[in-house]
């Protein structure tokens, strides 16, 4: 039996830099997300669970703020992550994107035994969907214990980098974790860029 062959399809599972911002930039994002300075307060962290958000520590234990795209003091973020995901995207996959979610600032810390299990981002909008993730490195890897940021792209599972001010970005669909911290604190930026329904 013989098929017909598409046109090439290179699928990407995953893209990391460790150059895309400065320390000065990253102890400002940590200042934002902290300090309630032009973002939410930080509050602990939920899931989705038949479509509603809800707290479950047997998934998930972190705290999390928002960054809010429409003050102005934050534009300079969105504006750099929009020129990185806009040539990451050419370069590897090529999806239709629309807009960037609210980033979401998170922290685990050991006094909690901070966690979230193995999960996807991908969710089942009415128009629009989650297409890729990204994930910024705000620690120092001596800052904590644990705390793995893992990939499962295939039969052996991805521990990205952790370096600070590393990006990673992936489709919205991978399953990933963040292992326990045991000792510490890890701290990361988090978003997702958004586009039609995938056909």
């Amino acid at each position: 039996m013989y098929r017909w062959g598409l046109k090439t399809y290179n699928y990407t599972p995953y893209v990391q830099y460790s150059d895309v911002f400065s320390s000065n930039q990253i102890d400002l994002i940590n200042e934002i997300g902290l300090n309630n300075l032009n973002a939410s307060p930080l509050e602990k962290s939920q899931v989705v669970s038949d479509f509603n958000y809800q707290v479950d520590d047997n998934i998930r234990r972190s705290f999390i703020s928002w960054i809010y795209s429409d003050v102005v003091h934050n534009n300079w973020l969105y504006q750099m992550l929009s020129a990185k995901i806009e040539d990451v995207n050419r370069h590897f996959f090529n999806f239709d994107l629309n807009e960037i979610e609210t980033l979401q600032y998170t922290e685990y810390d050991s006094s909690y035994e901070g966690v979230f299990k193995k999960h996807v981002d991908i969710l089942s909008p009415h128009t629009y969907m989650r297409k890729i993730t990204f994930s910024i490195q705000l620690s120092k890897p001596d800052e904590y214990e644990g705390g793995d940021f893992i990939l499962h792209t295939g039969q052996e599972p991805v521990v990205l980098d952790k370096t600070r001010g590393s990006i990673a970005f992936f489709p919205s669909w991978t399953l990933h974790e963040v292992t326990p911290i045991t000792k510490g604190t890890r701290r990361s930026l988090v978003g997702w860029v958004i586009g039609p329904r995938f056909k």
